[in-house]
C-alpha cells in the first residue's frame, strides 16, 4: 500500500478497514485480492501501533486501560453537558435581546405616537377646534386654516 503511512491508526480502524471490509466478498476475484491485501496491510499497521503503544505504556498501565477509557468516556459526557447548557444560555440571552429591542421598538413608537397627537393637540388649541376637524394634515404642519 503506497499510501498506508499517510493513515493514522485510529483513522484506519474506524475508516479505512469499515469501507474496505465488504469488498473481501465481491463476486470479482480482482477486487476481491486487492480488498484482502488492503486489509492486511493496515491490521498489520494496527499491530505495530498496538505493540508501540503496549511498550511505551509499560505493565501498570495495561491494566488500567479499561479506568482510562472510562474517565474519558465520562469527560465526555461532562463535556458535551457544558457545551449544552452554554448553548441553551446563549440561546436564552438571544431571546431576551430580542424581546428588549421588541419593547424598546415599541416603546419609542408609542412616545412618537404621544408626540404627534400632543403636536396636533396643541396645534388645535392655538388654531381653534375647527380646524382640526377640517384640515387635520395642515393641523400638524403648523398651517393656518384656510377654512375658517
Amino acid at each position: 500500500m503506497a499510501t498506508k503511512q499517510s493513515y493514522a491508526a485510529e483513522e484506519a480502524a474506524g475508516r479505512v478497514i469499515p469501507c474496505v471490509a465488504p469488498l473481501a466478498v465481491d463476486p470479482v476475484p480482482e477486487v476481491r485480492h486487492a480488498a484482502l491485501a488492503t486489509l492486511e496491510a493496515f491490521v498489520k499497521l494496527l499491530q505495530e501501533h498496538s505493540a508501540t503503544r503496549d511498550s511505551a505504556a509499560g505493565p501498570s498501565d495495561a491494566a488500567g486501560g479499561a479506568q482510562q477509557v472510562k474517565k474519558r468516556t465520562e469527560k465526555n459526557r461532562k463535556e458535551k453537558k457544558r457545551k449544552k447548557r452554554k448553548e441553551k444560555k446563549r440561546k436564552e440571552k438571544k431571546r431576551k435581546e430580542k424581546k428588549r429591542k421588541e419593547k424598546k421598538r415599541k416603546e419609542k413608537k408609542r412616545k412618537e405616537k404621544k408626540r404627534r397627537d400632543y403636536a396636533t393637540y396643541a396645534v388645535a388649541l392655538y388654531m381653534g377646534d375647527k380646524c382640526v376637524k377640517h384640515c387635520p394634515l395642515r393641523a400638524q404642519q403648523v398651517y393656518p386654516c384656510t377654512m375658517s
